[in-house]
């Protein structure tokens, strides 16, 4: 800026008024503004006016804001009074930031009593205490995030590590931030006294690191810091949106100073010239602004690539947030939640949202909760309660309106069957019929439905993990989730069969839009893919649940739903519509295909106990199989063949760094085995379709009407 100009409005001047660069219209402004205890308001309501030369009239709030930043003082009997000293108190600027900076620079410095001295120009630490600390966060040869699942990639482990980082050096609240104009260096060295104390704990989120002998744990550490806290700090700046054209250097949580406008340093002692020590720090700090600081804003790095909050913590309350190790209602949730979700069932409470939103926010700290939205989350977090109780479960009422004569909204359960599926099932002549236009069309419905994807907090899961949540909410739809309830019998009943079919059908397509790369194909491919991938999926999952039933002799079952279950040497069909003599026809023509089924599906499922990552690497290989996507279109085969790659390249990591598995080879090859008996499987099962139409058994031909 040239000296010429006043460093307010711009305008030319000549003069320095109130020690800055200023024409004698802003100097006297500012004066009055102190004198005559000014109350101002920004006339836009930004806060943000711009101070251009030649306009008639300045927003006086943005004027005198621009007054203090610009470093004015009044002198007045030989003593220097800015609005930062004791004028101040006269003032009532509508500026929170502003407030708190004259707060802080009319008071003695607020800094928390810690053990920092400084003392003949020398700082003294208590380091030995600081040393002790981390010593015995790195005695430990456990990671910090053991209590996590296995599948939590190194990335992800890192990123929880960093959020914890950041809830420590109360990072989390960057629009609290106060613009100071002096650099105290009490609170810069408790702030690196921090980082020193809470960054081990980022390190030891790494399984490889905490296994290694104490002795390089610390080489790497002394290493490590500096730049960790020179980038941490850097995150920080530059989340303080309102001051982002600034160059801003962090003091500590709640300071930060423009390097353009640094009055003085602040040591507690007396320094010969502390003009000296600042011109010696700026040329250090132009080179962090101008290559670090600026080089993060500009690139905007996603949360992943250098710290992120959506990697949901396990030892947080899934519903208000508050922190808990435990489990109840069979959800991570903290005793007071899991008591009011059980108490609200037992009672059948009826709750209104208190605000009649239907959408309050659960803050952890809050003394009363909304009762509606709080009982709301618990669902769709998955609370359930584990005895008779739970039957109330969608049967409960809620009142989302403040007003009675609002209609009552139910809560009830998406599991349910009545919502999307009839009880019309009929058997006339030995064909099925029932109505397969409903499910076609709520299938093409949830195909149709792009915003169907992974919601914020999923945004950095992987292929696989996304995967990994679908098998969950499709397990949990199909009722597949308590194998311990399942009842032997030697009866199986068509329909029961055909009504698990159903649900099947219906809630299947939402296990392939939690990939992002499905929900951008056009709609046909969607088709295509889905008419071959459920009967393969249905077999691999039906397996699944199967082998989790207790079953001590290891006897081939049959699956009637998701209640009963029978013996393929001992099952006998129960169907008045369908002539008995027909039926055991069939049964024969099915039993050796239902055997390759026990044999080469069941068994291995059981032998191999495939991890849950290693069930969802299949489900995209079916997704995404070769002589399905053969017949979609170009762009749809090329995505398929990308999707193959990063699956293959991710089950690799996951053998190689969770499983320490490096050869993995044999297991592989055991799955591929599996995909191609369950392809044999499903191309039997047509062929004894046709078969059994064919000779006048029974017609499954609605099972091709897809």
């Amino acid at each position: 800026m040239k000296k010429n100009f006043c460093l307010i409005c711009n305008n030319k001047t000549n003069g320095i008024n109130n020690s800055i660069n200023s024409c004698r219209a802003c100097s006297v402004f500012f004066r009055r503004a102190i004198l005559n205890h000014k109350n101002l308001q920004c006339r836009r309501g930004t806060n943000e006016c711009v101070i251009k030369p030649g306009d008639k009239v300045f927003c006086k709030y943005c004027q005198f804001q621009k007054c203090i930043n610009m470093g004015m003082i009044i002198k007045k009997n030989s003593k220097e009074m800015a609005i930062n000293h004791d004028y101040n108190n006269l003032i009532e600027i509508n500026n929170d930031n502003v407030k708190k900076i004259n707060i802080f620079l009319q008071n003695e410095t607020s800094t928390e009593k810690c053990d920092i001295l400084i003392k003949e120009n020398k700082v003294h630490i208590d380091m030995e205490e600081l040393i002790s600390y981390v010593n015995e966060i790195f005695s430990s040869t456990n990671s910090i995030l053991s209590n996590y699942d296995s599948y939590t990639t190194s990335l992800q482990r890192i990123i929880i590590g960093i959020k914890n980082l950041f809830t420590n050096m109360n990072y989390n609240n960057p629009e609290n931030i106060i613009l100071t104009t002096k650099i105290d260096f009490k609170r810069c060295f408790q702030v690196w006294k921090n980082f020193i104390k809470h960054s081990p704990k980022l390190l030891m989120t790494l399984e490889e690191f905490s296994c290694l002998p104490l002795n390089d744990k610390k080489i790497i550490f002394s290493n490590f810091w500096k730049q960790a806290f020179i980038l941490i700090s850097g995150i920080y700046l530059t989340k303080i949106v309102a001051l982002n054209d600034k160059s801003l250097i962090l003091i500590d949580e709640i300071y930060v100073v423009d390097i353009k406008n640094i009055e003085s340093i602040k040591f507690d002692i007396d320094i010969d010239n502390p003009k000296e020590i600042l011109d010696l720090l700026t040329p250090t700090l132009v080179f962090f602004d101008n290559f670090i600081l600026k080089q993060l804003k500009n690139e905007k790095y996603e949360d992943i690539e250098i710290m992120s909050t959506n990697v949901m913590d396990k030892n947080v309350c899934l519903v208000c947030n508050i922190e808990t190790n435990s489990i109840h209602n069979s959800v991570n949730s903290c005793r007071a939640c899991s008591a009011f979700f059980r108490r609200s069932i037992i009672n059948n409470k009826t709750f209104r949202c208190r605000r009649g939103t239907n959408n309050c926010v659960m803050k952890p700290g809050d003394k009363f909760f909304c009762k509606y939205c709080r009982f709301k989350k618990c669902k769709a977090v998955g609370m359930v309660l584990r005895n008779d109780i739970s039957d109330n479960f969608n049967n409960y009422i809620l009142l989302p309106r403040m007003t009675e004569n609002k209609e009552i909204e139910s809560l009830s359960s998406l599991s349910d069957d009545s919502i999307y599926l009839r009880d019309d099932i009929k058997i006339e002549d030995n064909k099925i019929l029932f109505d397969m236009k409903q499910i076609n069309s709520y299938v093409n419905n949830i195909f149709l439905n792009i915003n169907v994807q992974t919601d914020n907090n999923d945004k950095y899961l992987t292929c696989l993990q996304r995967v990994m949540k679908g098998l969950n909410n499709l397990n949990n739809n199909l009722n597949y989730n308590h194998p311990e309830k399942v009842i032997f019998t030697r009866h199986v009943e068509l329909k029961r069969f055909i009504k698990a079919w159903q649900k099947f059908i219906s809630y299947s397509p939402n296990l392939l839009m939690t990939l992002d790369e499905f929900v951008n194909l056009t709609l046909k491919d969607k088709w295509i893919i889905f008419k071959n991938f459920w009967r393969h999926a249905y077999v691999l999952i039906t397996g699944i649940y199967i082998t989790k039933i207790n079953n001590p002799c290891s006897e081939a079952l049959i699956l009637n739903d998701d209640t009963y279950v029978a013996k393929l040497n001992e099952v006998e069909f129960i169907n008045q519509e369908i002539d008995d003599k027909k039926i055991k026809e069939t049964f024969y023509l099915m039993k050796p295909t239902l055997l390759l089924l026990h044999n080469f599906i069941h068994k291995p499922l059981k032998d191999e106990k495939y991890d849950e990552i290693e069930i969802a690497y299949l489900i995209v290989q079916m997704i995404f199989d070769k002589l399905t996507l053969h017949e979609t279109a170009n762009d749809c085969q090329k995505i398929g063949d990308e999707m193959l790659k990063v699956i293959n390249d991710e089950i690799h990591n996951y053998y190689v760094y969770n499983r320490k598995m490096y050869n993995y080879a044999y297991r592989i090859t055991e799955m591929t085995k599996l995909l191609l008996f369950i392809r044999e499987f499903t191309n039997r099962q047509k062929e004894i379709n046709f078969i059994s139409k064919w000779m006048d058994l029974i017609d499954l031909s609605f099972m091709d009407s897809i």
